[in-house]
């Protein structure tokens, strides 16, 4: 089990990684949009579909990553004086509805995906790219972080047993 564990947190860290790079590609890319726009009245085309594109690809990609390093917002104000197993059963019991969440991202996103895959769908923006690359990324996005949760959930059950948080005895 930990080795599953460990290997799901090192995609999902490499994953990370790569919305980063995705991060500074749109940076730059806005930048030089508005280099170009306001220094030679000459903007791009495609910078901003380019930019929608990779938002979409950052902001689900990144969904993993971030409940990995505990990122995502929570209500802590009675969660951080529980003791570590009452804790970890609150997440054991709350995971439910986390998992309905990724199950329905991952479902209505692959649903979307594969219609505009199978009709051709194209964006209505100047270059008329197709839509299902940056839909498909929903689902993975789910996936992603559908496997970080299983990962804080057996984490939490380890807990439940155990009563002990330190990652080596997973």
């Amino acid at each position: 089990m930990r080795r599953l564990i460990k290997y799901i947190e090192f995609v999902n860290e490499k994953i990370g990684l790569l919305c980063g790079w995705i991060i500074l590609v749109m940076t730059l890319t806005v930048t030089f949009d508005v280099i170009m726009r306001y220094f030679f009245s000459r903007p791009t085309d495609w910078s901003l579909e380019l930019n929608m594109y990779l938002l979409v690809g950052a902001s689900f990609l990144s969904g993993g990553y971030c409940l990995l390093h505990e990122g995502h917002v929570r209500v802590d104000v009675l969660y951080q004086a529980f003791p570590i197993r009452v804790r970890a059963l609150v997440d054991v019991i709350t995971s439910a509805f986390f998992f309905l969440f990724v199950i329905v991202i991952i479902w209505k996103g692959s649903s979307m995906a594969y219609e505009s895959f199978v009709h051709s769908k194209h964006s209505s923006q100047a270059m008329g790219w197709p839509l299902y690359p940056s839909q498909m990324v929903i689902p993975l996005g789910g996936i992603l972080i559908g496997i970080q949760g299983l990962a804080k959930l057996l984490e939490n059950i380890v807990i439940l047993v155990t009563g002990n948080a330190q990652k080596q005895n997973l």
